[in-house]
């Protein structure tokens, strides 16, 4: 039996991660097909800001206090929570998951290859229809938004202003809000 490589591990666990974080699992030396070359561009590798190390440091403690003590995690939500995520049966069940998937990804990881094609199935749709909604939808949005502040400037315009030090100008779309709120209160009260 062959000992597999780091390398090889790492694309299993990328692969058994995948289905439970919607990620997927990029090409590595060990899942790339035999005489198919290396990528030749250089990438350019800079060093990871603090923040993002101190973000990443911070929710890497997080996960391992709540896997290892998920009653502190349970203490923290708003209904008390009976639930044990260590028992025989989860556990079983959680690596019978990983272990499907990884097996799934070794079997038809060939598959995989990347190829220079255009996806045309469902996207013919939603790109028609989104270019439909930003030609009609959006216009006729953008006009009655339009129509509605020039109304609230004209109706404003007259009436007279009592100097105030600094005032922060108010939007159609706040003069929108409190309409809409004044209607949802008036139809709760029928």
């Amino acid at each position: 039996m062959t000992v597999p490589s780091r390398s090889e591990l790492g694309v299993a666990a990328a692969a058994s991660a995948g289905p439970a974080t919607g990620g997927h699992a990029d090409w590595t030396d060990a899942s790339r097909p035999a005489g198919r070359a290396a990528p030749t561009a250089a990438a350019v590798v800079r060093r990871v800001p603090a923040g993002m190390l101190g973000a990443m440091a911070g929710a890497s403690v997080l996960c391992v206090l709540f896997g290892v003590a998920p009653s502190l995690l349970y203490a923290l939500m708003p209904a008390p929570v009976d639930y044990a995520p260590y028992t025989a049966g989860h556990v079983v069940e959680t690596l019978e998951l990983l272990a499907g998937t990884a097996i799934a990804f070794l079997v038809l990881r060939r598959t995989l290859t990347r190829k220079a094609t255009t996806t045309l199935d469902l996207d013919r749709v939603y790109i028609a229809v989104g270019g439909w909604i930003r030609r009609r939808v959006a216009v006729a949005a953008a006009q009655a938004a339009r129509a509605a502040e020039v109304l609230v400037e004209t109706a404003v315009s007259d009436v007279p202003v009592a100097p105030t030090r600094a005032s922060a100008p108010v939007g159609y779309a706040i003069l929108l809000t409190l309409a809409a709120v004044a209607l949802l209160i008036a139809a709760r009260g029928r």
